[in-house]
């Protein structure tokens, strides 16, 4: 016996709310941090630039170190001019690796462009950075040419990116300079990097991106990797303030409310989201509360149900009424299950839902759809074995007469219980049976109630609608505190 059930859910789109800016106050780049940008700058290949701002550099603040540093510079892009001098000499062709290889003749270069000449006469013009440090280290193992400086060359593969132990070897009996020198650049470096990420995080508390996924990334690595750093510690607090403003945007933008439960989601075109259930996974139950029985429509079933709850619990102490197995939700005698979600506006629950009756079943034999129960008294109910219900406590309980039919057992209906234009209506195989108003129902979760010795198989559940706004706030808030927390 298969059977399926489609629940349909409302979601209403909650704005972040809105926050003050929080303000980041940096001091002033150091020594330290624009030798930093200057060997980034150089290790991209664009070593004449490199060397252009050490003139920005205040000599009070030079050392015998800082100097060795700057002439180290200085000697790699006369490398680099004596390299292409000599291949603008011989007429050979030189293959430049920029965004895309390219071939030729060495025509003219400064230390902004280089310019080549192909087989076919074509002249092309490439950005000088092109010829970066790995090609030169290339060209000098290529051709065997001899520095007379082995350190030139130990640090230019440094720079280059290549193996430490490498860089040492080719420096011979001074490769204690480039051990001494890896280890201070990579601290500069880290310098140069942690500032770009501040600047760029500053930049963000004025306009926060629409896709906050790099800026996430460069707080993390701020607060992992720069702990006790005098700009961090200054501005950690409005870096964190921060974090939630970037989680609260991520939150929405990659769907975080529709992640955090199980059913499969998607956006519909009215704005409304859809999840679905194929109960293939028992982790699916997850998105619904078995509970006590809570609907005052029903309260005249009040006394069964205890009954019939209480019979069970004197058998079983624990446990729930409704289980998945072999990709079908089962609710049993007494079960009570509501979706996690509060749906406000338009709601449609849609089933496809056999019955089966236990043997010395009670009285009271109900299969009860709810809409919107709000836990205050108003809702509206469909009882499948009867009629339908809407109650509200300023309007008072409705029965409303209709020409619903009692659902034989051990036969598959397709049912749809839904609320429209302010009305509640039931459907069975998709033939409308009852439309009546909804009394002023509005808002609440959505559920079934298995009363009297019925059991109900599902195979299929699907939830459309909104979400109610206040929901997605409170979800948002716990999800931005539970992730900003390894910050702090």
């Amino acid at each position: 016996m298969t059977m399926g059930l489609i629940l349909v859910l409302c979601l209403v789109g909650a704005e972040a709310p809105k926050q003050p800016s929080p303000v980041l106050e940096l001091s002033p780049p150091g020594k330290d941090v624009l030798l930093g940008q200057i060997l980034e700058k150089a290790a991209s290949g664009d070593l004449h630039a490199a060397v252009e701002e050490v003139k920005l550099l205040d000599s009070a603040d030079e050392t015998p170190t800082t100097r060795g540093d700057i002439d180290a510079l200085v000697d790699l892009a006369q490398l680099s001019d004596d390299l292409l001098t000599l291949y603008k000499g011989n007429g050979k062709y030189i293959a430049v690796l920029g965004e895309k290889k390219s071939v030729g003749k060495v025509v003219e270069f400064d230390p902004k462009k280089l310019l080549l000449r192909t087989s076919s006469g074509r002249k092309i013009e490439l950005s000088r950075s092109a010829f970066d440090l790995a090609q030169v280290v290339k060209l000098i193992r290529k051709r065997k040419i001899k520095l007379g400086n082995p350190v030139l060359l130990g640090t230019a593969m440094l720079l280059a990116g290549e193996n430490l132990k490498a860089s040492m070897k080719v420096a011979g009996a001074k490769s204690r300079v480039i051990k001494d020198r890896a280890k201070r650049w990579e601290k500069l470096r880290d310098e140069a990097s942690l500032r770009a990420q501040l600047v760029q995080l500053a930049s963000c508390s004025k306009n926060v991106p629409s896709d906050p996924t790099d800026a996430l990334a460069d707080l993390d690595s701020v607060f992992s990797g720069s702990k006790g750093h005098p700009d961090v510690e200054a501005n950690r607090n409005a870096l964190i303030a921060l974090g939630g403003r970037l989680l609260s945007v991520q939150f929405d933008r990659t769907g975080q409310f529709s992640r955090s439960y199980k059913g499969k989601g998607k956006a519909l075109p009215d704005g409304r989201v859809e999840f679905s259930y194929d109960f293939s996974s028992p982790d699916q139950l997850d998105d619904f509360v078995d509970e006590s029985f809570p609907i005052s429509a029903l309260a005249q079933h009040q006394g069964e149900f205890k009954k019939v709850r209480a019979a069970q619990d004197g058998k079983k102490k624990s446990g729930s009424r409704s289980s998945i197995n072999d990709g079908v939700l089962l609710l049993g005698e007494g079960a009570s299950l509501f979706h996690r979600a509060t749906l406000m506006g338009d709601v449609d629950l849609e089933i496809v839902a056999s019955l089966d009756l236990k043997k010395n079943a009670g009285k009271a034999r109900e299969f009860v759809m709810i809409l919107c129960d709000d836990g205050a008294g108003s809702m509206g109910s469909c009882d499948l074995r009867g009629g339908i219900w809407v109650e509200n406590v300023a309007a008072e309980k409705r029965q409303i007469e209709s020409s619903l039919r009692p659902l034989k057992l051990k036969k598959e209906y397709g049912l749809r219980f839904e609320r429209r234009n302010n009305t509640f209506a039931v459907l069975i195989d998709e033939v409308e049976v009852v439309r009546k108003p909804d009394e002023g129902v509005s808002k609440g979760r959505t559920g079934f109630v298995v009363l009297g010795g019925l059991t109900v198989s599902v195979s299929k559940l699907v939830l459309r609608g909104r979400f109610d706004t206040e929901a997605v706030l409170e979800v948002r808030n716990a999800w931005v505190e539970q992730n900003s927390s390894r910050w702090r």
